[in-house]
């Protein structure tokens, strides 16, 4: 009897032990969170950084295997953000900072940041994306925003039932100086994204592996506010940039291919084509009425063709009748007559 219990121990002690050893394992580099997320600043979409969160001790063994990955709306085209190249400090709550060489520009004091991004996040992607965290190929923690519709999934170990999903549901910010924020704390694993992630109530402020904050800037003058859309007004209020579509200047001036508009991200957009017939007045009387015709400003018939032989007066808008070939002729022969009559009389005085 006592063998068979020493022998349910072993094998428990054993379990217990290959559990604890796996666990260990993972601790490596695995409990981790992506924290904080900004996709730009003030409208700069080059400007970006990334913050990771050690949720334990022992989580700073990032050099090999270890990579962030930013994927589109639909879950595809993946672009890798950065493939970690040393190891960083470790510690419970320790942060790790990735960001864009422009990053720095836009914080007080310029961002120290860890690691530079290999990639940014395309602009393209900001509406709708997901980015995650992978070791080996396993992804551990996923934040994905906006109109996303990919796959939500993801290892258990920080989210008990693989699926990080639904997604936060605004665009990641870009335009003003506000982050994405997971506020749980250090050692909080993930519900779902929707749930766990919000905007920052104001200036979002980074953290790097050696304590150091950095605080994004807001604006001072309309000149620091970029969405790099043509057709926006930009505005800084308060030191928040707004960014105001305006279709006045998106008009090209064409008529026929309707009233172009300015979407706030897709910049100008194409107008719809007005009715064929409508006209098109180039303010010119003599080339007839110009009319569209399938989105195209078409020519129109002269209002003073040859075969009637008229002029066209431009000034006064009318068609001027021409003289028939017998007043043509007899006017050219009054025109003789009268220089005739005028010669003859200067060779009299002359003579006299």
């Amino acid at each position: 009897m006592l063998v068979r219990q020493s022998f349910v121990s072993t094998i428990v002690l054993a379990v217990v032990f290959a559990i604890s050893a796996q666990r260990s394992a993972e601790a490596i580099n695995h409990d981790m969170q992506i924290e904080q997320v900004i996709g730009g600043v003030n409208g700069d979409k080059t400007a970006q950084a990334i913050q990771l969160r050690m949720q334990s001790a022992g989580q700073n063994i990032i050099m090999s295997g270890v990579v962030m990955r930013a994927f589109d709306a639909a879950g595809n085209n993946p672009v890798l953000l950065i493939d970690f190249p040393a190891n960083v400090v470790s510690g419970a709550g320790r942060r790790i900072l990735s960001c864009t060489s422009s990053f720095a520009a836009h914080t007080s004091p310029a961002a120290g940041c860890d690691f530079t991004l290999a990639n940014p996040i395309p602009e393209s992607y900001l509406n709708g994306g997901s980015i995650t965290f992978e070791v080996s190929g396993t992804i551990y923690w996923r934040l994905s925003w906006g109109n996303y519709t990919g796959s939500n999934a993801g290892n258990t170990f920080n989210d008990s039932d693989g699926n990080f999903g639904p997604p936060e549901p605004g665009s990641l910010p870009s335009s003003t100086n506000q982050a994405l924020l997971f506020p749980g704390a250090a050692g909080a694993n993930s519900t779902n994204n929707a749930a766990d992630y919000m905007t920052t109530a104001g200036a979002a402020t980074f953290t790097n592996n050696a304590l150091a904050s950095f605080v994004v800037q807001g604006c001072t003058v309309p000149g620091d506010c970029n969405d790099g859309v043509a057709c926006t007004d930009n505005a800084c209020n308060a030191g928040t940039c707004v960014f105001t579509p305006n279709n006045a200047n998106c008009d090209n001036g064409d008529i026929c291919d309707g009233a172009e508009t300015c979407h706030a991200k897709l910049g100008c957009q194409d107008g719809t084509n007005p009715p064929d017939g409508t006209p098109c007045p180039d303010a010119q009387f003599c080339n007839g009425e110009e009319t569209c015709q399938s989105g195209v400003c078409s020519p129109g018939t002269p209002p003073c063709p040859g075969a009637a032989r008229a002029l066209c007066d431009e000034d006064a808008d009318a068609c001027v009748p021409a003289m028939s070939t017998v007043g043509a002729s007899l006017m050219i022969g009054l025109v003789l007559a009268f220089g005739a009559a005028i010669t003859r009389r200067r060779r009299r005085q002359a003579a006299a």
